[in-house]
């Protein structure tokens, strides 16, 4: 018994030695998938596998700059240890941690890192493990997009940069590709995931926790990318258009190979057939389909067909088959109020469809407008009498401007104001006037339209 003991323990020492002094080399400029102490050999591949009894743990061995790795040093299977103690060690350099620590966390700060450490029954060495760490920066690259293919091409994605720089060195794609560029045959339009770093991301055991991810998109066609512009909805009787944007080669099903089509007299719904080839290449057929409907109706109807200069009207409109209306004004209401300043044709149209065409009616509305006074004038004014004040009687608006004097017979005013809220008291510089005749002038304006009129009244005592 104590002879295998011993020779286990020198064995041991020898590959912790050995560790230490590949530790304390030249930092390796190739990365490999070098993951233990003991390399197997062609006798040995079968026993290798097996999980060693003393081993380190880790959650990745490739990390970026700035990142952690978290290290478990795994001793479970090899059996109970009274008095424990491990050592950590990263190139030639001891970690500060307490005896015991099985687990610790390390933010490496350069690259090509090799970890080891050594466990310890009481100061009985028995086993240890290495490992190496590799650091480095996520790759900046993007994909390149095959944007768009005719259904049943190939198309051809892939990382944009240098291999070993900005595109990475591995590449991991949602197809399995492990290329920098992929090639397939997609029915569908497709996304492409892809995962890119400078070291193995699934091959060769490595667990990579360090590479850049980004998107390819494939756009299939099923149909020849053209536009197609034109009324869907014509009426009865009515000339149309349908006008092809994109498109070369074109063919429709009347023979005609002009990019506008066009359609004299619609009487029925129609379908229009064309076979043009896209800017991409793809050619197939195209349809777009016309419905022949009944020109819509309806009529204008309006709160008064006659009113004063000034006042406001509101209008409606009833109809039936129409999808829009719009007024005269661009107003797209069914309901519209306004202040009509002269007698005029008010007119909405009807649509059924798009406003631009299509199948519309317009309808007409007359409203009468009169300048007509909303004020009277009393014939007569009795001094100190009942009414304190002369002054039209009346409505006044607010949208107006107003004024009205008073004269004597020779054309003196005696009398003026703007606001008809305040009438003539039949004085003049704080005397009453003898009784007589005088005249009164009143004057509206509403906009640029202007109402005069004069008259005579009697002044009694």
């Amino acid at each position: 018994m104590f002879p295998q003991i011993f020779i286990r323990c020198c064995l041991t020492a020898c590959l912790l030695i050995a560790g230490f002094a590949g530790g304390a080399g030249h930092a390796q400029t190739q990365f490999l998938p070098v993951l233990t102490a003991e390399a197997p050999t062609d006798a040995t591949t079968d026993a290798a596998e097996l999980p060693k009894a003393i081993r380190i743990d880790y959650n990745a061995n490739v990390i970026c700059y700035g990142d952690s790795v978290q290290l478990k040093a795994i001793y479970d299977e090899y059996g109970p240890i009274s008095r424990l103690r491990c050592d950590w060690f990263y190139n030639g350099q001891k970690f500060e941690a307490d005896s015991n620590q099985t687990r610790i966390v390390f933010s490496p700060s350069s690259n090509n890192i090799r970890i080891w450490f050594a466990l310890y029954d009481d100061n009985l060495l028995v086993g240890s493990d290495t490992m190496m760490l590799y650091v480095t920066d996520a790759p900046t690259g993007y994909t390149m997009q095959h944007d768009t293919i005719c259904r049943g091409d190939e198309a051809t994605v892939g990382v944009a940069g240098d291999v070993g720089g900005s595109a990475g060195s591995y590449w991991a794609w949602s197809t399995t590709g492990t290329t920098q560029f992929i090639n397939d045959r997609p029915l569908v339009s497709t996304d492409y995931p892809v995962q890119f770093s400078q070291y193995p991301i699934k091959e060769y055991g490595y667990k990579n926790h360090c590479y850049s991810t980004d998107t390819a998109h494939v756009e299939v066609l099923t149909e020849p990318d053209v536009t197609i512009t034109g009324d869907s909805t014509v009426c009865v009787g009515n000339n149309t258009v349908v006008e092809l944007g994109g498109a070369s080669d074109i063919l429709w099903s009347d023979g005609s190979t002009d990019a506008v089509y066009h359609v004299n007299n619609l009487q029925s719904d129609l379908i229009l057939q064309v076979r043009v080839t896209d800017r991409f290449g793809c050619r197939g057929v195209r349809k777009w389909q016309i419905k022949a409907v009944e020109r819509p109706q309806g009529e204008i109807g309006a709160s008064r067909d006659t009113l004063n200069l000034g006042e406001e009207v509101s209008v409606w409109i009833a109809y039936t088959n129409a999808d829009s209306t719009v007024w005269f004004n661009q107003a797209e209401e069914d309901t519209l109020s306004f202040y009509p300043k002269q007698s005029m044709d008010i007119y909405a149209d009807l649509y059924i469809g798009l406003h631009s065409g299509g199948c519309t009616n317009r309808i007409y509305k007359h409203l009468q407008v009169e300048n007509n006074l909303k004020v009277h004038f009393p014939t007569g004014f009795k001094i100190d009498g009942v009414s304190r004040e002369y002054k039209p009687i009346g409505i006044i608006e607010s949208n107006k401007s107003y004024y009205f004097a008073i004269f004597n017979r020779n054309g003196m005013r005696l009398f003026e104001t703007r606001d008809l809220n305040v009438g003539w008291d039949g004085k003049y510089k704080g005397e009453w006037v003898h009784p007589g005749v005088y005249v009164y002038y009143y004057k509206e304006t509403y906009d640029r339209f202007t109402t005069e009129v004069n008259g005579t009244i009697t002044v009694v005592k």
